[in-house]
C-alpha cells in the first residue's frame, strides 16, 4: 500500500494550498489593496500619447468619434475634430520630440506590494506568497502596463525615428477617410491659398450641368456631367497657367484661382473654357486680380513689386 502515500501526500498539500489561497483571495483588505494599486499604475506622459497615437492609426474604419480621442495629444479639443480646417493644420512635428522609455512605477508599486504582503502575513507563508502573487496580477496583468510594453516594443523593433514617421503618416491617411479631400493632382497646390474646408464645401456646390462633352477640367463625371465650383477652381487654374492665360507660376495661380473661383457662374466658366479667353464682363477684375497676387507674393519674395 505504500505506493499510495505519495499521491495522498499531494492531494493534501493542494487542498491546503488551496484554502490558504482562498483565504487570500477572500480577504477584502486584499480585495482594496489590489484596485489600490490597480489604479496606481502610472505611465509617462508621452508614452499614453505614443499609445493613443497608435491605436488610432491600427483602426480600420475611423470615425469623428476616434480622431477626438487623439486631438488633445496635440493641444486641441476633442470637439475639433469636426473642424476640418484644424484638423489638416496638426502640427505633427511634436511626435518626434516623445520620450518612451521603461520609466514606469512598476517596480516601485512591486515593492509596495511585497511590504504590504509582508506586514499582514508571515514571511515565506503560503499566505503571504499567495498575497504577493495575488497583488502582482494588479501591476502586471493591468490593460495600461500591458499597452504600454506592445508600444515600447514596436518602438525597439522599428526604431523611435522611423516609428514616429510611420505613425504620422497612416494618422493622416484616416483623417482623409474621415474628412476626405478632392483627388486631385493639384489639391495640395491649391492648399497654399485654400482652406482645406473650401475644396471639400466647393466640390459639393453644383454650378450646371454641361451639354457638351463633359471632361476635365470642367465636368467631374462624365455619367452626371455636373460642373461643381471646384470645377471652376481647375478651369481657372488652367487658364492662369496655359498660354492663353497669364503664364503664371503655381503660386501666383494659386493666389488667382482662390480670388476668381467664386466669382464665376455656370455661363462665364463654359466660356473660358470653350472660348479659351475671360469673358469681357469678367476681364478687367480678373486681370487686376492676377496682377495684385503676381506683386504680392514679389513683395513677399524680393521685398518690392513689379510694375505692370
Amino acid at each position: 500500500m505504500k505506493h499510495f502515500v505519495l499521491p495522498v501526500a499531494l492531494i493534501l498539500s493542494a487542498c491546503v494550498s488551496s484554502a490558504y489561497k482562498q483565504t487570500v483571495l477572500q480577504d477584502q483588505q486584499n480585495t482594496n489593496k489590489f484596485n489600490e494599486l490597480k489604479t496606481k499604475i502610472e505611465i509617462p506622459t508621452d508614452c499614453e500619447k505614443i499609445g493613443k497615437l497608435y491605436d488610432f492609426k491600427q483602426l480600420k474604419s475611423p470615425t469623428i468619434d476616434d480622431l477626438a480621442k487623439i486631438m488633445p495629444v496635440f493641444g486641441l479639443k476633442e470637439q475639433d475634430a469636426a473642424d476640418i480646417d484644424k484638423v489638416y493644420g496638426i502640427d505633427f512635428s511634436s511626435i518626434k520630440h516623445y520620450k518612451c522609455d521603461n520609466t514606469d512605477n512598476t517596480d516601485k508599486l512591486k515593492i509596495e506590494a511585497k511590504e504590504y504582503c509582508n506586514s499582514k502575513y508571515q514571511k515565506g507563508s503560503y499566505e503571504q506568497e499567495y498575497c504577493e502573487q495575488y497583488l502582482n496580477r494588479a501591476i502586471f496583468n493591468n490593460d495600461k502596463y500591458r499597452h504600454n510594453k506592445e508600444i515600447q516594443e514596436v518602438i525597439s523593433n522599428y526604431g523611435s525615428s522611423y516609428m514616429f514617421t510611420y505613425i504620422e503618416e497612416d494618422i493622416k491617411d484616416k483623417i482623409e477617410e474621415i474628412h476626405p479631400l478632392p483627388d486631385h493632382d493639384h489639391t495640395e497646390k491649391f492648399l497654399q491659398e485654400f482652406k482645406p474646408s473650401e475644396l471639400i464645401k466647393a466640390k459639393k456646390e453644383v454650378l450646371g450641368i454641361y451639354d457638351g462633352i463633359c471632361s476635365w477640367p470642367l465636368c467631374e463625371h462624365w455619367e452626371t456631367h455636373e460642373v461643381t465650383r471646384l470645377n471652376a477652381v481647375m478651369v481657372l487654374d488652367l487658364f492662369c497657367t496655359s498660354f492663353f492665360g497669364y503664364l503664371g507660376d503655381q503660386s501666383e495661380c494659386a493666389c488667382y484661382t482662390h480670388q476668381t473661383y467664386k466669382k464665376v457662374n455656370y455661363k462665364n466658366l463654359i466660356y473660358i473654357e470653350e472660348q479659351r479667353k475671360l469673358p469681357s464682363s469678367k476681364k478687367t477684375e480678373f486681370d487686376l486680380i492676377f496682377k495684385k497676387c503676381k506683386q504680392k507674393l514679389e513683395k513677399q519674395r524680393y521685398g518690392e513689386m513689379g510694375n505692370y
